[in-house]
């Protein structure tokens, strides 16, 4: 197997193929617009995808989609039923390992029901201002939606 060579050591280089990789793996640093749900945890489009996740969590617990870019290369590579799906999927990893810092903070959220953590996908936060509590929607019709029990006080 192909051992990958990832050494980018100068600054406007490793950050032009960060760059790239974003663009590649869908996971640009695309601010909130004003107006859209604020994710908790970053100032990102709360549907934002991670390249590579500061704390690592299981896969969705809903959908099995994997915290980010980097989990997904890994899982891969272990899934991997030859050579060649190997070698690709190391290099995505090596690549990835080599061009991210600072890493993304976490995505998925705890759901306030069940207490899973669910991808952005499968989640949302009740719009009470006093509320803002995550439910998944597996445990709330609509995730987005005000909870129940906002009119019984």
């Amino acid at each position: 197997m192909r051992q990958a060579r990832v050494s980018i050591s100068d600054e406007p280089d490793r950050l032009k193929v960060l760059a790239k990789i974003r663009g590649l793996t869908g996971t640009q640093l695309v601010m909130r617009l004003p107006g859209r749900p604020k994710h908790p945890n970053h100032e990102r489009a709360f549907y934002a995808k991670n390249l590579w996740c500061m704390h690592h969590t299981h896969s969705c617990s809903v959908c099995n989609a994997a915290c980010c870019v980097l989990t997904e290369a890994v899982e891969a590579y272990d899934e991997a039923t030859n050579h060649y799906d190997k070698a690709i999927a190391k290099e995505a990893g090596d690549v990835i390992q080599a061009c991210v810092y600072p890493l993304d903070s976490t995505t998925f959220l705890e759901c306030a029901e069940c207490d899973r953590f669910v991808c952005p996908d499968c989640i949302g936060i009740c719009p009470d201002n006093d509320c803002k509590l995550h439910f998944c929607k597996e445990c709330k019709l609509d995730p987005w939606g005000p909870c129940s029990w906002h009119n019984l006080i």
